[in-house]
């Protein structure tokens, strides 16, 4: 679990004879022991929970309704943070090919390095516009919030990552130093693209909820 760490109370799904319910259990002790887990992606902690035994409290709730915003909510945030992530990458490689130097001119007058720059500021700019469609929708309740947020889960967070790769091959072999900050943000792509669900995961919700093949 993602800050399992750093948790004080865990809401967690119990399956009962009539069905499952929502309980509120209290992180750290010897019934909840969490376990700390280390992540390729250092900005961020994860740990493994055992219950034994745990003693937590009801919380009366519609669980499906929980659940699901629950998850409509972390598309949203991951989606998010893809966003902010490609955008720190763009702007640190167009940094660097201004600097970089080969034949006596910045590799950024090179037209395949502008082209390539040019794609990561599309993928920024089409994924904010479906970041805050998808936040705006979800928190209003829209009837469509579950296609806005799977479609921005899918697309920015998939997004980033290819444009993860495109920064890295801009940058060359400075970009996988421990002591250049782009193997931060590349690692936090690459996270944000499976957390939750890989992109298609999250296509399939759109496809089951769409109508794509007409009755006949």
């Amino acid at each position: 679990m993602l800050g399992a760490d750093r948790a004080r109370r865990l809401l967690v799904p119990v399956q009962r004879q009539n069905g499952t319910a929502l309980v509120l259990v209290e992180a750290g002790s010897a019934r909840a022991e969490v376990r700390p887990q280390a992540l390729t992606d250092r900005t961020r902690t994860m740990g493994d929970i055992t219950f034994r035994d745990a003693i937590g409290t009801p919380v009366a709730a519609d669980v499906d309704a929980v659940l699901d915003q629950v998850a409509l909510r972390a598309a949203v945030l991951t989606s998010a943070d893809a966003l902010g992530v490609t955008e720190r990458m763009l702007e640190m490689t167009v940094e660097y090919v201004k600097q970089r130097h080969q034949f006596g001119v910045p590799i950024g007058s090179f037209q395949a390095v502008k082209h390539a720059a040019a794609q990561m500021l599309v993928q920024v700019e089409s994924a904010r516009s479906i970041v805050y469609l998808a936040a705006a929708s979800v928190q209003a309740g829209h009837p469509d919030a579950h296609l806005h947020a799977a479609a921005a889960k899918a697309q920015v967070t998939a997004g980033a990552a290819e444009a993860a790769d495109t920064a890295l091959t801009l940058h060359g072999a400075i970009g996988y130093t421990w002591e250049y900050d782009l193997q931060l943000y590349y690692k936090r792509a690459m996270l944000d693209r499976v957390l939750y669900g890989a992109p298609s995961a999250w296509n399939e919700r759109i496809a089951a909820v769409l109508d794509l093949v007409p009755e006949r």
